[in-house]
């Protein structure tokens, strides 16, 4: 399942995708230059299995990221890939942790916030709905 929207990261907007279907998430080469960090060396090479079943590598990732939802900051780590159509994409090693629910039918992208008391949700409405992968990239593989 994947929800797009437009949000802050690294305090410029970018427009994202949230994508259950990926294992990691990426920011792409035209983007990285906006998030004014220096990115920072993996200990290999990752091989990324793009949707047109090509392999990209990559061994650069921009850790420490700030993605702001709603007035939430939250970290993240990109690693940095050919990406087509959005700037971002947030995969399963950021939604996980984060107990994200996608919620397609509301376009709705709902967090877990364990550290606010009471505990809460933060709900964000998404711009669009894509009910197939599309030609952004595909599920990583590699170390």
């Amino acid at each position: 399942m994947v929800v797009t929207g437009t949000f802050l990261l690294n305090n410029t907007y970018a427009c994202i995708l949230f994508d259950s279907g990926t294992e990691r998430s990426f920011v792409s080469h035209k983007f990285q230059h906006l998030l004014s960090q220096n990115p920072q060396k993996l200990n290999g090479t990752v091989m990324v299995e793009m949707a047109n079943g090509k392999a990209e590598t990559t061994n650069d990732a921009f850790k420490g990221c700030m993605l702001t939802l709603n007035n939430h900051s939250f970290q993240i780590n990109l690693m940095s890939v050919t990406i087509r159509s959005f700037d971002v994409i947030i995969g399963m090693d950021w939604l996980f942790p984060h107990r994200v629910d996608i919620m397609c039918y509301e376009t709705v992208v709902r967090l877990h916030l364990p550290r606010c008391k009471p505990p809460s949700h933060l709900v964000h409405q998404g711009t669009k709905v894509l009910a197939q992968k599309g030609p952004w990239l595909s599920s990583p593989s590699g170390g």
